[in-house]
């Protein structure tokens, strides 16, 4: 049995896809849990006629105020009753084989603990879908791979054993991200299993939480605070990814985001000549913001 965990937040443009994917599954989920956290484009109403016309069961539940996402989910982890929970945001949705895959993978592989599809992703404002690659992902024991940071797993689409969700206290509330936390814990200290179908699209879109870079950093850094020593070089790893968020914002032409990142990148990893790289990059980029004004 699976329940079907859907995360909703202001994505009314959104939900058709969402809820007419889990309609049109060639084996049903059997419990479907939606939680909207105080949506203001009217959502949760939407929501509620669109199970309505595709004649799908649901729980509704609705927040007070607004939720962090580790809280959400925890939320709607606690209103599962099935043995698999699969947790999705609403702004992404399902192939129809998905249910299916998922449940025939865990009665396959028993002693794994998560699961986890082929996905592709959906540019909203090209129309684009593009395949996310999956020659480095891998089954079983990985822990040697995520020591490193070199994340041999896809994150969109999982589907979990609840009963490891909770014997790992469930997502961490006081980060402000709960994916790469999470998929670390069950890295160190979990089996999983790759299904190779694609069979889940992950949106992206302009105005995402993923365009906000200094939110990602503030996301990584309360990461790299809580498993420092659980990672191999963790400084290094770090600063790499404060400085690659640098180069993402020049990019973007933003230059007084991209010094505070560099900044950041340097004070962890002062001698790396990618930070000069990046330094000079930025040199060039607010020069030339100069000179056009």
């Amino acid at each position: 049995m699976i329940s079907i965990l859907l995360l909703c937040w202001n994505h009314s443009k959104y939900l058709e896809q969402c809820i007419s994917s889990l309609a049109s599954q060639t084996v049903a989920p059997d419990q479907i849990v939606f939680l909207d956290n105080c949506s203001s484009d009217g959502s949760l109403e939407l929501a509620t006629s669109l199970f309505e016309k595709y004649g799908l069961k649901a729980l509704i539940l609705a927040n007070d105020s607004p939720q962090g996402i580790s809280r959400n989910f925890n939320r709607l982890a606690a209103e599962a009753t099935s043995p698999l929970i699969a947790p999705l945001s609403t702004d992404d949705w399902y192939a129809p084989d998905y249910v299916r895959e998922m449940r025939a993978a865990a009665e396959a592989f028993p002693h794994a603990d998560w699961f986890y599809p082929a996905a592709s992703f959906f540019f909203q404002e090209s129309g684009e879908f593009r395949p996310i690659p999956t020659e480095n992902f891998h089954s079983g024991d990985v822990r040697q791979w995520v020591r490193k940071l070199e994340w041999p797993f896809g994150f969109v689409g999982c589907c979990y054993r609840r009963n490891v969700i909770l014997e790992l206290g469930g997502w961490d509330e006081t980060l402000p991200v709960e994916d790469n936390d999470m998929m670390f814990r069950l890295g160190l200290s979990k089996t999983c299993q790759f299904v190779d179908a694609r069979l889940v699209y992950y949106r992206r879109f302009l105005g995402s939480v993923t365009t906000n870079l200094l939110f990602c950093a503030k996301a990584w850094d309360g990461f790299f605070r809580k498993h420092h020593d659980a990672i191999e070089e963790p400084d290094a790893a770090h600063g790499e990814m404060m400085r690659a968020f640098s180069a993402m914002a020049l990019d973007r032409g933003n230059v007084s985001e991209a010094a505070t990142l560099l900044a950041k990148a340097i004070r962890l990893t002062p001698w790396r000549t990618e930070n000069l790289r990046t330094l000079w990059y930025l040199a060039r980029t607010a020069a030339k913001q100069a000179v056009r004004r």
